[in-house]
């Protein structure tokens, strides 16, 4: 298994195959959604479901958590550490969230996930899954490496 503790991204004509880190295995608090633990259970739950395509749907990362607006990128994959402490993904760059990015607008990713999914259609329940991200200044879960230097 690759391990992604790599230098920020460095964007390029294509911008694919870029990574991001998405979570890292801690305690962490938030304002509205009070305290949460990010296991290294938790990650590998979440790696599996994007594998399996739980969602449905393609992963976006947006501007500031605005799910209904457009995409700053698209989550391609999701693969764990070698140590299974931190989740990273391969996106590929909108051409604007990579204009974004190199006029360095944004440093930081935070993810959106929920704790135990559940399909609107079956209703059937997948545990921890990720939802997408979004480019932000002020992730709730610190200490991870930017998304541009």
């Amino acid at each position: 298994m690759t391990t992604y503790r790599t230098p920020a991204l460095k964007l390029s004509d294509s911008n694919v195959g870029d990574k991001v880190q998405l979570f890292r295995v801690g305690t962490f608090h938030h304002a509205e959604y009070g305290k949460f633990n990010i296991t290294p259970e938790l990650l590998k739950t979440m790696e599996q479901n994007f594998k399996l395509g739980v969602r449905g749907v393609d992963l976006a990362i947006d501007y500031r958590h605005d799910s209904e607006d457009v995409a700053a990128g698209w989550i391609k994959e999701v693969t764990l550490s070698e140590d299974g402490k931190e989740l990273w993904a391969t996106v590929e760059w909108t051409p604007n969230g990579s204009k974004v990015l190199s006029e360095k607008e944004f440093r930081y990713l935070s993810p959106e996930f929920v704790f135990d999914y559940q399909d609107n259609e079956t209703l059937k329940t997948y545990g921890p899954t990720l939802l997408g991200a979004g480019l932000t200044n002020r992730p709730t879960i610190k200490k991870m490496e930017p998304v541009i230097e």
